[in-house]
């Protein structure tokens, strides 16, 4: 059905719950899971049709529920904001609107103080209360790469522009891409799909960039994590479906998901990959994780990186995993399972990327067999400083 799908364009699919394996849509449909595929934006009407009970209390007044509908054409007002009266929201005439600069309005942000506005011709801010607004550009030139990224996360806004990932509050703006990995992670010039999205994690305070194809490349997802300010990198070599249950219906399975999901909200698991496959059950696709450059604590150190272990939970013991290191590939082993409740794997650091500043360690963990997907509590990393002495010799 996806590859079906697929080739006519952008849909939406909301699951009202979460499944541990696929065993069969007469399964599926005898516990009451319900999943809705629905066209994606844009979704445009020149023309709409309506009726409605006590139509002459409209203005202009509407046919009653009973007649002959009446047809209204529309006429575009791309940068016009409308609100209707306080406590009737049915109520908006004509007088209560405004417009926002002169392009077309592409997405929305509400934080406690302000409504952030993402437009073609750059970024406004609406304040104000009870009727009296006053809206404001604070830059020309941010544009939003479509219109499900931005989100917000603590009262500041995070948004996947032009300009990369940047972070919008009343203190300002901050491109937080920039000079870490904003060679690749510059948005796209703003287009109407589905396929960038951007959410957030309150769990762990980080912000999921997710491009499922847009840039040309395999589907890939960024995380950031507000809290430490460090990026990493999470690839697929191929996706059926791509979604982000932010709050599954049933926590107990929450590990699990359906078709290919990331979640780590109330249970505090990291995201979670899964092939969903009508011919088998479901089973975990081989992932790539790799973190961008990180210096510890001086960019400019000259450092002899020894080794790394990475740390995944205990039930991920015998699992083999791949040691990365600045993007290549250098060894394979298997976690084992360690006294105070973990799995480890130490890998030396190839020769190639020892001796530098700074470092872009990675993990490809193999798919396949077990549904449940690995968990990795994190990363412990050696290096001795060198002085320009030894750098030389």
């Amino acid at each position: 059905m996806m590859a079906a799908l697929s080739g006519l364009g952008n849909y939406e699919l909301t699951c009202d719950q979460t499944v541990a394996a696929y065993t069969g849509i007469d399964t599926l449909a005898a516990s009451g899971f319900t999943c809705t595929v629905e066209p994606s934006r844009p979704c445009f009407a020149t023309t709409i049709t309506i009726r409605a009970t006590n139509g002459a209390n409209y203005q202009p007044p509407i046919p009653e529920f009973t007649a002959t509908v009446k047809t209204f054409t529309q006429t575009p007002r791309p940068n016009m904001l409308q609100w209707s009266h306080e406590q009737q929201p049915e109520h908006a005439p004509p007088s209560n609107t405004a417009f926002v600069g002169a392009g077309s309005i592409i997405g929305l942000a509400s934080t406690r103080d302000a409504l952030w506005i993402f437009c073609t011709d750059g970024l406004f801010r609406l304040s104000g209360d009870g009727g009296q607004w006053r809206i404001d550009q604070l830059d020309t030139t941010l544009v939003l790469s479509a219109p499900q990224c931005a989100a917000v996360l603590r009262d500041s806004v995070y948004a996947y522009t032009n300009r990369g990932l940047v972070r919008i509050a009343d203190d300002g703006f901050d491109e937080l891409s920039d000079l870490t990995i904003g060679d690749r992670l510059v948005g796209p010039a703003y287009v109407e799909t589905a396929a960038l999205i951007v959410e957030r994690d309150e769990t762990f305070d980080e912000i999921h960039v997710i491009d499922t194809g847009v840039s040309g490349g395999p589907p890939v997802q960024y995380l950031y994590a507000t809290v430490y300010k460090a990026w990493s990198k999470l690839g697929f070599p191929t996706v059926t479906a791509l979604a982000y249950q932010r709050i599954p219906t049933n926590p107990a399975t929450q590990a699990s998901g359906w078709m290919v999901i990331g979640q780590s909200p109330l249970g505090g698991v990291l995201p979670q990959y899964a092939l969903f496959d009508q011919n088998a059950a479901a089973v975990n696709l081989t992932a790539v994780a790799a973190y961008q450059p990180f210096y510890a604590d001086d960019p400019m150190l000259l450092k002899h990186w020894i080794d790394g272990t990475w740390i995944f939970a205990a039930a991920d013991a015998t699992r083999t995993i791949d040691s990365i290191w600045n993007g290549v590939a250098d060894g394979q082993t298997t976690l084992t399972a360690w006294l105070n409740g973990d799995a480890r794997a130490s890998f030396g650091v190839a020769r190639r990327a020892a001796i530098a500043p700074a470092l872009s360690p990675g993990v490809l963990i193999t798919g396949g067999g077990v549904f449940t997907g690995p968990i990795c509590k994190g990363l412990s990393v050696r290096f001795q400083p060198l002085t320009e002495q030894q750098a030389y010799r």
